[in-house]
């Protein structure tokens, strides 16, 4: 294994594969990696002095240890994944306020630089929250700090003096007061950027159908089927599997428009591109080439075989089908032409063989299927070659 597949590896395991939970893991191991550097500062604070007590600090360590033990695993073992708050950074920042407020009752040399940290606390949540979280940690956050100057006041803590510091609570809470209100309209702000921005995909998606699809049957369009062929063509070059093209035509469609009305007429189209698209392979692209015409491109297809079998099975299920609600004695037949492409074609050469094989299947009496006269002379002489050989 070589170093970057194991520092792949390494990554993998701390931070998952689902990229759905690496940004919320990372963000809990940032969160983790904090709590760690508070418990070396705690550390260092007991040595100095700067807690009241050392069951204090004995008291702020174990909190901190409990904090790391609870988010990253939890998030890392994607337990939380279907929570409203995925990465936990709600509850996070509370008992991080939480914490912090612990140690600024219990040590007081640090509390100026507690206080930073509190309001640092505060925007943890800035690019994650939504405009109710914002709202809700940020009145947390100030409760907890009214709650430990009253608990503090109320037990008389060494070194606390009620009235210094309740002049200090009111103006931190306005500070985080300020901060909530920016995090919340940045929140907002947020919010409407992603919606504009799912509206802005559905209005390309929206755009893109328009430019690729057919407006009445709903099947692609000429235009989009003529780039999905040549990427058929390019596909074959690459690979060498070949592919067949169908040009499908609906039998006496004029008669249709003119017995029952153009509004039956289109009727007709439509349920015969769903159908279709129904019936077929998966693999199979039919698009509207233009009036009632139809084009198929039948990829890895053996025109003998699937191509007629399938367009038989179709032609057979048609004649079950009622087209029209308001004409149900009314079935679609179809008259078709298939063409191999060959190595070396244009796409207007294949079109127009299959084209040539469509009009012979009309002169033959319509509701068939012809194979191109190229492919037919191409198959007997492989079949004559075939039985030539010992």
């Amino acid at each position: 294994m070589t170093p970057s597949s194991r520092s792949c590896k390494l990554v993998n395991w701390v931070l998952g594969t689902d990229p759905r939970m690496r940004g919320r893991t990372r963000l809990c191991l940032l969160a983790s990696v904090l709590y760690l550097v508070w418990i070396c500062l705690i550390s260092s604070g007991i040595e100095a002095g700067l807690f009241i007590s050392d069951h204090a600090a004995q008291w702020a360590i174990a909190l901190n240890v409990l904090a790391m033990l609870i988010g990253y695993p939890l998030v890392r073992s994607g337990k939380s994944m279907h929570w409203a708050d995925p990465a936990l950074v709600l509850p996070q920042m509370l008992g991080a306020q939480a914490l912090a407020c612990f140690a600024y009752a219990t040590a007081p040399d640090a509390r100026g630089a507690l206080m930073q940290w509190m309001c640092f606390i505060q925007v943890f949540g800035l690019f994650s929250l939504s405009p109710r979280e914002v709202k809700l940690s940020g009145s947390g956050s100030i409760l907890i700090l009214v709650l430990m100057l009253f608990i503090a006041s109320s037990i008389g803590l060494p070194s606390f003096n009620p009235g210094e510091q309740t002049l200090r609570v009111v103006m931190q809470g306005f500070v985080m007061g300020i901060l909530c209100w920016v995090s919340y309209h940045y929140s907002l702000m947020r919010g409407r950027v992603r919606a504009q921005k799912q509206e802005l995909t559905l209005t390309v998606k929206a755009v893109q159908d328009i430019i690729e699809h057919d407006a009445l049957t709903g099947l692609y369009n000429r235009r989009h089927m003529q780039i999905l062929l040549q990427a058929e063509m390019d596909r074959c070059h690459r690979s060498g599997h070949r592919f067949c093209i169908a040009l499908v035509d609906l039998d006496h469609f004029k008669f249709i428009n003119e017995t029952f009305g153009p509004h039956i007429g289109d009727e007709v189209l439509k349920n015969f591109g769903r159908h279709t698209r129904m019936i077929l392979r998966e693999t199979d692209v039919i698009a509207r080439w233009g009036g009632e015409e139809f084009l198929l491109i039948m990829p890895d297809t053996n025109p003998s075989e699937r191509a007629k079998v399938g367009l038989e099975r179709l032609r057979r299920s048609l004649l079950l089908q009622t087209m029209s609600n308001k004409a149900p004695d009314l079935r679609a037949t179809f008259s078709a032409g298939i063409a191999v492409y060959h190595q070396g074609e244009t796409m207007d050469q294949v079109l127009d063989r299959a084209d040539r094989a469509l009009y012979q299947a009309k002169d033959q009496g319509r509701s068939r299927t012809v194979l191109s006269a190229d492919d037919v002379l191409l198959q007997s002489q492989a079949q004559s070659q075939a039985q030539r050989q010992p």
